[in-house]
């Protein structure tokens, strides 16, 4: 259930507004550019990887908090689950571009989408996936490795 609720706290942050800047008006011209932005980075994409990772995390959340639950209820309830975070990606994705149009000028997007359309660009955005998973496959083994040292005094602590 953590980490569910963790993946549902980011993605949440990834579309809430967290300065003035992020509600601002945004110019039209630099919105329009964004969206070449977020097409060339592939943020479609990339938000399917977020949800399916949320998806993935659902089974075994709903097993632990509702241990009753028959494997029919659990099928429901990940399905359901399952369609109202999909339900969400079209928004997920053009509050990535209104939050490239707030963050960056039309130049700036402009200089980005050249990077992005580049064969380096391209290679960027295909080895920084690989580089990303394994930063966070290195970041989970350092948590439980942090967890299970930290276990013993946690336990310690629950039982006063």
């Amino acid at each position: 259930m953590v980490r569910f609720v963790c993946l549902t706290v980011f993605m949440v942050a990834l579309t809430t507004p967290v300065s003035a800047q992020d509600t601002a008006e945004i110019d039209e011209r630099s919105l329009e550019i964004a969206q070449q932005t977020v097409r060339l980075i592939k943020a479609d994409m990339l938000t399917d990887q977020i949800l399916d990772s949320m998806v993935q995390t659902l089974e075994p959340s709903f097993r632990q908090e509702y241990s009753a639950a028959s494997d029919e209820q659990i099928e429901q309830a990940v399905q359901l689950m399952t369609d109202m975070l999909r339900s969400n990606r079209s928004a997920i994705v053009e509050a990535t571009a209104d939050a490239y149009a707030r963050n960056f000028t039309y130049e700036e997007l402009e200089e980005l989408n050249a990077f992005f359309d580049s064969e380096l660009g391209q290679k960027y955005m295909f080895m920084s996936e690989r580089i990303s998973r394994l930063g966070v496959i290195a970041g989970q083994q350092l948590a439980q490795s942090a967890y299970d040292e930290a276990l013993p005094q946690i336990d310690a602590i629950m039982a006063e």
